[in-house]
């Protein structure tokens, strides 16, 4: 009876425990928001809310939760440790919103309508032709509705990470051999119309044989990537090509960890490499005429292409404005969060060229935001 009470009084004060010593510790611990959101505020009490009352409380409850990250490092330690060398069926039934590879890195595989990385890399979601051709049709009226605004329009499409370094996904998940999805729909698109597509895969393959292009912990290409990226679409759109030997290469010690802070491991993750380009286009002067942090950049300079361009995109083009800026005489970037003000702006002032930045696995955003400008 006696031991029976000692482990209950035990297991109370392992749940209260946190709670008394955190408000001592607060300020000596990692206590930083690293899910780039915002917490949830404390639930409204009414007889209206009752209902969402619940729901509320616990969300805002397990945002708050204390030695919280402390708790979601020792968890993915854990996992590591558990986890190593899953079998595909293993690694399809238990798949989060972080995949976490080999060698440290990893990997964001959504499985959803919005965002379907994994099945892109699987290549088991192809299209059908009745699909390419309905996809091939939709982007050419969008074409054709810049192209009345006497804008020249181009579908620019960033691949995923994994499609880049798919020797560090889990063992025995296997990279599709052929085809995938984007490349042949970009390939469809490019043949059966006259709408300008890049995606952007076999160039990343090949600059990653000099340089690191993405993030171990991020979800992001790094700005080696991003100027990969510029470089297909200013040979596209200038006949205009730098390589990597063209540029110097800065390693920095800033990088991405987005990846990191949902597992709650930022700490643990300072092995990364950043970079930074030098003595590119250093004739060239920007200037930022008109800035809203990570909605609106609008830059003017002096380069040689007098045309405007105007960027609609997600947050892999914020990479690419310190690079783009320096190749038109005015470049404007609009997140795809602020689609009206964008067709304002084209309705008002058409630009020269339009950009549409799509990642790769938002396959499922893909005619959601060319639909903007056909309303």
């Amino acid at each position: 009876m006696k031991k029976r009470k000692i482990g209950i009084i035990a297991f109370w004060l392992c749940l209260a425990l946190p709670g008394i010593l955190y408000p001592l510790l607060k300020d000596y611990i990692d206590s930083e928001n690293y899910e780039k959101r915002a917490y949830a505020e404390f639930p409204e009490i009414s007889w209206q809310t009752l209902k969402e009352l619940p729901g509320g409380l616990e969300a805002y409850y397990n945002d708050r939760i204390p030695f919280k990250n402390q708790f979601t490092r020792i968890n993915t330690q854990m996992e590591r440790m558990i986890n190593r060398d899953k079998s595909l069926m293993e690694f399809m039934a238990g798949m989060e919103q972080v995949t976490q590879g080999r060698e440290g890195w990893l990997y964001l595989t959504n499985i959803g309508l919005e965002e379907d990385s994994i099945r892109d890399y699987l290549g088991n979601n192809l299209y059908s032709e009745e699909e390419l051709k309905e996809l091939a049709e939709y982007y050419q009226k969008v074409s054709d509705y810049f192209k009345e605004k006497g804008t020249e329009f181009v579908l620019f499409i960033p691949p995923n990470k994994e499609q880049i370094y798919n020797e560090y996904m889990p063992k025995n998940v296997e990279m599709a051999k052929g085809e995938n999805r984007t490349q042949q729909a970009v390939c469809y698109i490019t043949e059966h119309t006259d709408v300008k597509a890049i995606y952007a895969r076999d160039a990343l393959r090949e600059g990653k044989k000099q340089y690191q292009m993405y993030y171990k912990y991020d979800t992001h290409w790094n700005s080696l990537g991003a100027f990969v990226g510029v470089q297909l679409l200013t040979e596209l759109l200038q006949g205009e090509h730098m390589s990597l030997e063209d540029i110097e290469v800065v390693e920095t010690d800033s990088f991405g960890r987005d990846l990191a802070g949902l597992l709650g491991i930022v700490k643990d993750c300072n092995d990364d490499k950043g970079y930074k380009v030098k003595g590119y286009k250093e004739n060239v002067k920007v200037k930022t005429v008109e800035k809203e942090e990570g909605i609106f950049y609008h830059f003017q300079s002096n380069a040689k292409d007098r045309r405007r361009v105007l960027v609609f995109h997600d947050s892999f083009a914020e990479a690419m404005r310190v690079h783009l800026a320096k190749c038109f005489g005015e470049v404007t970037f609009v997140k795809d969060t602020e689609g009206g003000r964008a067709k304002e702006m084209i309705d008002e002032n058409p630009p020269d060229i339009f950009i549409l930045e799509i990642l790769e696995r938002r396959r499922g955003s893909f005619e959601e935001l060319a639909g903007w400008f056909l309303e």
